[in-house]
Protein backbone atom coordinates (compact mmCIF):
# COMPACT_ATOMS: atom_id res chain seq x y z
CA UNK A 1 0.00 0.00 0.00
CA UNK A 2 1.66 3.80 -1.04
CA UNK A 3 1.44 6.47 1.35
CA UNK A 4 -1.44 8.45 1.48
CA UNK A 5 -1.63 12.56 0.93
CA UNK A 6 -1.87 13.04 4.99
CA UNK A 7 -1.80 11.39 8.41
CA UNK A 8 -4.27 11.86 10.73
CA UNK A 9 -1.61 12.18 13.47
CA UNK A 10 0.80 13.94 12.21
CA UNK A 11 3.82 14.14 9.38
CA UNK A 12 7.54 14.19 11.20
CA UNK A 13 10.30 14.96 9.59
CA UNK A 14 13.26 13.13 10.37
CA UNK A 15 15.86 10.09 8.72
CA UNK A 16 14.52 7.53 11.16
CA UNK A 17 11.73 7.64 13.38
CA UNK A 18 13.76 7.50 16.68
CA UNK A 19 15.72 10.87 14.94
CA UNK A 20 12.16 12.24 14.84
CA UNK A 21 11.78 12.18 18.00
CA UNK A 22 15.27 12.82 19.22
CA UNK A 23 14.16 14.66 22.32
CA UNK A 24 12.53 11.30 23.12
CA UNK A 25 15.04 10.22 26.47
CA UNK A 26 12.30 8.11 27.93
CA UNK A 27 12.18 6.40 24.66
CA UNK A 28 8.50 6.41 25.24
CA UNK A 29 5.77 4.68 22.66
CA UNK A 30 4.76 6.36 19.38
CA UNK A 31 1.38 4.94 20.21
CA UNK A 32 -0.68 2.58 22.31
CA UNK A 33 -4.12 1.28 22.12
CA UNK A 34 -6.08 0.44 24.95
CA UNK A 35 -9.14 -1.60 26.01
CA UNK A 36 -11.87 -0.72 28.04
CA UNK A 37 -10.21 -2.27 31.12
CA UNK A 38 -7.00 -0.41 30.91
CA UNK A 39 -4.81 -3.55 28.93
CA UNK A 40 -2.68 -2.20 25.89
CA UNK A 41 -3.93 -4.37 23.14
CA UNK A 42 -1.26 -2.58 20.58
CA UNK A 43 1.72 -0.51 20.83
CA UNK A 44 3.98 1.66 17.92
CA UNK A 45 7.53 1.65 19.42
CA UNK A 46 9.72 4.61 19.04
CA UNK A 47 11.38 2.49 16.04
CA UNK A 48 7.86 2.43 14.12
CA UNK A 49 7.49 -1.52 14.85
CA UNK A 50 3.91 -2.28 15.16
CA UNK A 51 3.28 -4.61 18.24
CA UNK A 52 0.19 -6.77 18.55
CA UNK A 53 -0.23 -8.25 21.19
CA UNK A 54 2.12 -5.24 22.78
CA UNK A 55 5.69 -5.72 23.19
CA UNK A 56 7.56 -4.14 26.06
CA UNK A 57 5.01 -0.86 26.47
CA UNK A 58 5.99 2.26 27.98
CA UNK A 59 4.73 4.11 30.67
CA UNK A 60 3.18 7.17 28.17
CA UNK A 61 3.07 7.57 24.88
CA UNK A 62 3.77 10.74 22.22
CA UNK A 63 0.83 10.13 20.25
CA UNK A 64 -1.84 8.36 22.68
CA UNK A 65 -3.24 6.69 24.30
CA UNK A 66 -6.55 5.40 21.74
CA UNK A 67 -8.67 3.15 23.12
CA UNK A 68 -10.94 0.85 21.57
CA UNK A 69 -14.14 -1.12 22.19
CA UNK A 70 -12.57 -4.47 20.56
CA UNK A 71 -10.46 -7.60 23.09
CA UNK A 72 -7.24 -8.52 22.20
CA UNK A 73 -9.27 -11.35 19.52
CA UNK A 74 -10.08 -9.03 16.84
CA UNK A 75 -7.11 -8.19 13.91
CA UNK A 76 -5.26 -5.44 14.26
CA UNK A 77 -6.93 -3.76 11.30
CA UNK A 78 -9.79 -3.86 13.51
CA UNK A 79 -8.63 -2.48 16.31
CA UNK A 80 -6.89 0.59 14.30
CA UNK A 81 -10.17 1.26 12.73
CA UNK A 82 -12.29 1.14 16.21
CA UNK A 83 -9.75 3.77 17.48
CA UNK A 84 -9.35 5.77 14.90
CA UNK A 85 -12.11 7.32 12.99
CA UNK A 86 -10.87 7.63 9.39
CA UNK A 87 -12.72 7.60 7.09
CA UNK A 88 -10.86 9.01 4.50
CA UNK A 89 -8.19 6.06 4.64
CA UNK A 90 -5.01 8.69 5.89
CA UNK A 91 -2.24 6.83 6.98
CA UNK A 92 -1.77 7.11 11.02
CA UNK A 93 1.74 8.84 11.33
CA UNK A 94 4.09 9.58 8.09
CA UNK A 95 8.15 9.96 8.53
CA UNK A 96 9.22 12.85 5.75
CA UNK A 97 12.19 13.45 4.73
CA UNK A 98 13.83 16.75 5.92
CA UNK A 99 15.30 17.70 2.60
CA UNK A 100 12.48 17.89 -0.30
CA UNK A 101 9.62 16.38 1.92
CA UNK A 102 9.17 12.98 0.39
CA UNK A 103 7.80 10.28 2.65
CA UNK A 104 9.96 7.67 4.01
CA UNK A 105 7.99 5.62 5.94
CA UNK A 106 4.43 5.45 7.55
CA UNK A 107 2.05 3.69 9.58
CA UNK A 108 -1.06 2.71 7.22
CA UNK A 109 -4.38 2.37 8.10
CA UNK A 110 -4.52 -0.60 9.02
CA UNK A 111 -1.45 -0.88 11.47
CA UNK A 112 1.22 -1.66 8.66
CA UNK A 113 4.28 0.01 9.27
CA UNK A 114 6.39 0.69 6.08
Amino acid sequence: MAATLQAMLGRLQGTSWAAAFANNVQALDMIQIVDHSGNILVNVDQNGVVNKPASSPTNGTHYGPYYTRLTSAASLAAIIADAFSDFDNSDILQLISPNGGSILKWIDNQGVSH
